[in-house]
């Protein structure tokens, strides 16, 4: 862990060299009086916020500040607004969000009395982003919004794409994991239609909602995708947001090692730019490694100096996360006194800001810690708040519509790839039978190739469909032992119930079709040949046999992927009281 590490800090070292070139360059222009203002000004913008912005922030501070004055005695409004949104951004990376407002609605007023519509657009969104970090994510949407109508209407792809990415920010942290994802998918087809390179902000938060979704293998490709990104820009920021991230995914994963190396990393850079947010987040979540390895006065320090920042900052989710951490640590430690009250005021701030993952969290913690000093009432409360809560932001169909989402991306993503070559294909083909004269064969050359893409599309659909009925499947296995097994059993352990399928399919089914269908149930993917040699049958046999449960179990020949659908009706009719018991 450690060498790889190493590589990815001498990685970064060559992506800053690389920059140098680049910023030798500007500084020749800045420092010409020679050169045009306006030039001179570009230069030092180029400086301050394409190069210095995340990496080194009190250098951008500086250059921005040159800009600023320079652009003042020159009388250029434009760079005079430039100049104040870096130094926005620049407060606002140092979590000072009151000089930040002040800058951002300094900028705002002079890009509109020069009607900069793209200078608007990015100052309203710079605002929305204040709103964003103090958690205040209606205002924050608001402004968003707002952002995004003006770049519809000038066609700006790439604030387009910024704004759907900032939209989905706020729904994550609202608990609201599907609606999050269906804003990242749409900025990411633009990022990637214009190759805009912010495309790494959108990649590391559809990782972080497959972590959040127990996906951890995905998790980890998505933020190693992001990485490689940052790396290559040099973007500090963004590569201390994703190493953290690592660090999380290995801590759940039991992997303590391996997680404190990435925090630790990421706390470095974290202090060497000055994100005091981040450093609030990395103590948090070490200390969080320390109490999953029993450590639990470690732990406590770590969440201590968590909480002061935050604190500090009027971090309202960062607060309600250390005040529910401590609270834990307490309750876990026998002191339920100590722990009722740190969760008693992280639940008061988590209802405040509608952060619903805390809310179910501090909602748990305070029905445990009632429950063990004989406060049945107000435990059964908090036992309902919890399930509420954690319901609306762990159930099967929110991670359904996630997954389903993301399949259909990729889908499209793909289907239009092989449509552009095709269709490439096609316009070589037109000119090769142009030039030959063979006009019949070149129209049925054409039509072929049609043919082949809409087949090729209609089976992408099938595969898609495929790999959501399979969730389901695998999902009403899950549900199906929880619910019914004891703890540990594999949802293998769970059978189907005869009785309970006959009677509603009205019909008994012989030994031969319940032979296939358990076969099915353990290995949906399975093949006629497969199923023949397992069951002792021949194809033929497998094939009728599935024609007459199709006809029984109600499964159309216009239904893709008929065998999946087959099974996923036998779940479903096997835990039909268990289902209206869930959702009851």
């Amino acid at each position: 862990m450690k060498n790889l590490l190493t590589i990815l800090i001498i990685s970064f070292s060559l992506c800053a060299n690389a920059q140098k070139p680049n910023l030798d360059s500007l500084l020749l222009i800045w420092n010409d009086p020679g050169q045009a203002d306006t030039t001179r000004l570009n230069a030092v913008h180029d400086i301050a916020h394409n190069i210095y912005l995340y990496s080194q922030p009190d250098s951008a501070f500086n250059y921005a500040q040159l800009q600023f004055k320079f652009a003042e005695e020159k009388r250029q409004k434009k760079h005079i607004g430039l100049a104040l949104n870096t130094l926005g951004i620049c407060y606002s990376n140092k979590s000072d969000y009151l000089n930040a407002m002040d800058y951002f609605n300094g900028s705002l007023k002079i890009m509109e009395e020069i009607s900069d519509t793209i200078g608007i657009a990015i100052c309203i969104r710079n605002i929305g982003n204040v709103h964003f970090m103090r958690c205040d994510y209606l205002d924050a949407i608001n402004y968003y919004k707002r952002s995004l109508k003006i770049n519809e209407k000038i066609g700006n792809k790439q604030g387009i794409c910024d704004s759907f990415q900032n939209i989905g920010n706020c729904y994550f942290y609202k608990g609201i994991y599907s609606k999050a994802i269906e804003y990242y998918t749409r900025g990411l087809k633009i990022a990637e239609e214009i190759g805009y390179k912010d495309i790494a902000g959108i990649l590391h938060n559809i990782g972080a909602i497959l972590y959040t979704q127990g996906d951890y293998y995905e998790a980890i490709d998505y933020y190693n995708r992001s990485l490689d990104i940052y790396l290559e820009a040099g973007n500090k920021r963004g590569i201390c947001y994703v190493l953290n991230n690592i660090g999380r995914t290995f801590k759940t994963q039991g992997n303590f090692s391996g997680a404190i190396d990435y925090f630790y990393r990421s706390l470095e850079i974290a202090e060497e730019i000055g994100n005091k947010i981040m450093i609030a987040t990395i103590l948090k979540d070490i200390g969080a490694n320390f109490d999953l390895q029993g450590d639990g006065d470690k732990a406590l320090d770590y969440y201590s100096r968590s909480l002061r920042i935050n604190e500090e900052l009027g971090d309202k989710l960062g607060i309600s996360h250390c005040l529910t951490r401590i609270g834990e640590n307490y309750i876990d430690n026998g002191k339920y006194s100590l722990g009722i009250d740190y969760n008693t005021k992280a639940l008061a701030l988590a209802q405040e800001i509608e952060a619903i993952v805390e809310i179910s969290n501090a909602s748990k913690n305070l029905y445990i810690a009632y429950k063990q000093i004989g406060k049945h009432k107000e435990s059964l409360e908090m036992h309902e708040q919890y399930i509420i809560m954690r319901d609306s932001t762990n159930n099967i169909d929110e991670a359904k519509e996630v997954i389903r989402m993301k399949l259909e991306y990729e889908y499209e993503k793909q289907a239009l790839a092989d449509s552009i070559t095709y269709s490439k294909q096609i316009e070589i083909n037109k000119l090769q039978y142009r030039t030959e004269r063979y006009n019949l064969l070149g129209g049925f050359g054409i039509i072929m190739l049609l043919i082949a893409v809409y087949l090729w599309i209609r089976s992408s659909k099938k595969r898609a469909e495929k790999n959501i009925l399979l969730y389901e499947i695998n999902n009403l296995k899950i549900l199906a032992s929880v619910k019914i097994l004891s703890p540990g059993v594999l949802p293998e352990s769970f059978q189907l119930e005869k009785t309970k399928i006959e009677n509603a399919i009205h019909s008994n089914l012989n030994i031969s079709d319940w032979k296939i269908l358990e076969t099915l149930y353990y290995e949906p993917s399975i093949s006629n040949q497969q199923i023949a040699e397992t069951v002792s049958l021949s194809v033929d046999g497998v094939r009728s046999s599935l024609r007459k449960m199709y006809r029984l179990f109600d499964i159309h020949k216009s239904d893709s992927n008929q065998r999946f659908a087959l099974i996923l009706k036998a779940i479903r009719l096997s835990t039909d009281d268990l289902s209206k018991t869930h959702h009851n």
